[in-house]
């Protein structure tokens, strides 16, 4: 748990006997004077309680930067929030007053070896009156142990409460803890039998999402889809520019997953504009699904032009989707036909 300095606990304590008397001024007659008084001592409290949010959220990012220094493992959503904040703190800018939200990516090796993804939420009052925001994620997790993990990373943070810091003790528990997670359902299901493990292998649910976007500009977001993509074994393309689109096809649950991780960041628009699910089966008669874009997602270039708008040469794009038998999702991504690019 946090503590205050002496400085501020004694400051706190006048300005509270100070709100009190001039409360009590406001109280028996009104008094333009006692009730600027009060407004002002009340802005002050809170300046100073933001300001010692501000200092403990910044904390809390360096220590975790200095126990995960690799380049990859600590990345923020708007890196221009946290110079924002550092300013705030040298009396040289204003109050961000955001929520600062980054991503934490390391391997627990132990026994399960897995690559696990930490995504963080710190509203502007943490932690003096509000708590953070967590989800855990993990390629080896099931829905049912990506759930369980959740939950009880939910019932940690409330049990640690308001008013204390929260990251360390929440990357203790990770690293304790997720291993009986992945591992205790894995041991269920070989206790079921092979047969079903046979039966996936050969016959698997699979999708394929089409992401729209107002404009896909920002290199985090550009290096994320590449790199999420890559590491759920989803294959299709990035369109980035004005406007974005994203198509990413593979297993259903892994599609799904790429979509949620697209959602937490922020965007001017978002949409989720058509999903296709099939089978996609060893037997090709019993498919219903093929891969339409089988190669590992790039960036695709159709044509830019518009100087800082970035904007693609749709006729192109039109072009690329027809020779990929995608033609009618022209259409449904842009409200009208395409045309190709003679």
């Amino acid at each position: 748990m946090f503590t205050l300095s002496p400085f501020h606990v004694c400051f706190i304590s006048v300005v509270g006997r100070c709100l009190t008397w001039a409360e009590d001024a406001v109280t028996d007659e009104f008094n333009p004077f006692t009730h600027l008084l009060y407004l002002l001592l009340l802005r002050t409290l809170i300046m100073s309680t933001r300001l010692e949010n501000v200092e403990l959220q910044l904390s809390e990012v360096e220590m975790l930067q200095s126990m995960f220094p690799g380049k990859d493992e600590v990345v923020f959503d708007d890196e221009v929030v946290i110079d924002q904040m550092k300013n705030y703190l040298g009396n040289d800018g204003d109050d961000p007053n955001k929520t600062l939200k980054f991503t934490l990516k390391y391997e627990l090796k132990d026994a399960i070896s897995c690559i696990l993804r930490v995504e963080f939420m710190l509203p502007v009052n943490y932690p003096s009156e509000e708590n953070i925001s967590v989800q855990v994620r993990c390629q080896k997790m099931s829905k049912l142990q990506y759930k369980d993990i959740n939950e009880e990373m939910k019932k940690l943070i409330d049990e640690i409460g308001v008013g204390d810091l929260c990251i360390f003790q929440i990357i203790e528990w990770l690293n304790e803890n997720t291993e009986n997670y992945i591992t205790r359902e894995s041991n269920q299901s070989k206790e079921a039998g092979v047969e079903t493990n046979q039966s996936d292998n050969v016959c698997q649910q699979f999708s394929r999402y089409w992401i729209y976007s107002h404009h896909i500009y920002s290199k985090t977001k550009r290096k994320n889809i590449l790199e999420w993509s890559k590491e759920l074994q989803l294959t299709g393309f990035s369109m980035p520019g004005k406007p974005g689109i994203v198509c990413v096809e593979g297993p259903m649950n892994n599609c799904e997953e790429f979509w949620q991780r697209m959602k937490r960041q922020t965007w001017k628009r978002l949409s989720l504009a058509h999903k296709e699910d099939g089978v996609l089966s060893i037997d090709s008669a019993s498919s219903s699904f093929q891969r339409k874009f089988p190669d590992v997602v790039a960036e695709k270039d159709f044509g830019v032009h518009g100087g800082r708008d970035y904007h693609m040469d749709l006729g192109q794009f039109a072009a690329f989707l027809k020779k990929h038998d995608s033609h009618e999702i022209f259409s449904l991504l842009f409200g009208v036909e395409g045309k190709e690019k003679t």
